[in-house]
């Protein structure tokens, strides 16, 4: 985990000074402490072909022996069971609805922040996500959309998941690399659903 904020860090001040940027500067992390896991994030900002570009390195730490789910939620205001049962039971705009979806590995994958992305995080692991945007604002703001819900309470409350498949972490598709970017253009256009 402290070599991938190393490696963060290290890579955007190469992308400042090889494209004549300037590194303005790096707030002291946060860390906050939840039941099932630990948040750290480090800000930073840098001056690039006359714009400056705000970034956070959002780390999420499993410190529980259940899985999370991580998800972005677009609306917020809804309760975790609210919230799985419009993402994975309703149907999406084409149809479908995200839960057959998820169970099919002949879909082609396109990260959409709001729309379909899911990660499941094992117990004592990390997930980071790097977020570039305009302004902190903007990145705060997905930061608070951020969803992390234990896998015993999905399993509690919607049995039809675990009932319909013994093994669900082997047998769902789901995002298994350990970090992601969010680029300004991507975060543009998420805030803007």
């Amino acid at each position: 985990m402290r070599h991938i904020r190393t490696i963060a860090i290290v890579l955007s001040i190469a992308v400042c000074r090889f494209a004549t940027g300037q590194y303005l500067k790096s707030d002291t992390p946060q860390i906050i402490n939840h039941s099932n896991y630990s948040t750290h994030i480090e800000s930073s900002n840098y001056f690039l072909d006359n714009d400056t570009v705000w970034s956070k390195l959002y780390t999420i730490k499993n410190t529980s022996n259940d899985t999370l789910w991580i998800m972005f939620d677009p609306k917020s205001d809804r309760s975790d069971h609210e919230f799985i049962k419009d993402l994975f039971f309703s149907r999406s705009y084409d149809g479908t609805r995200l839960f057959s979806t998820l169970l099919d590995g002949n879909v082609y994958w396109t990260i959409g922040v709001f729309c379909g992305f899911f990660k499941l995080l094992p117990p004592k692991e990390s997930f980071n996500i790097m977020i570039e945007g305009d302004s902190i604002t903007d990145i705060d703001l997905l930061i608070s959309k951020t969803r992390i819900i234990p896998q015993s309470f999905i399993f509690d409350n919607f049995r039809l998941i675990k009932r319909s498949y013994t093994n669900f972490d082997n047998q769902v598709f789901y995002y298994d690399k350990d970090y992601l970017l969010i680029n300004r253009r991507m975060l543009r256009h998420a805030l803007q659903k």
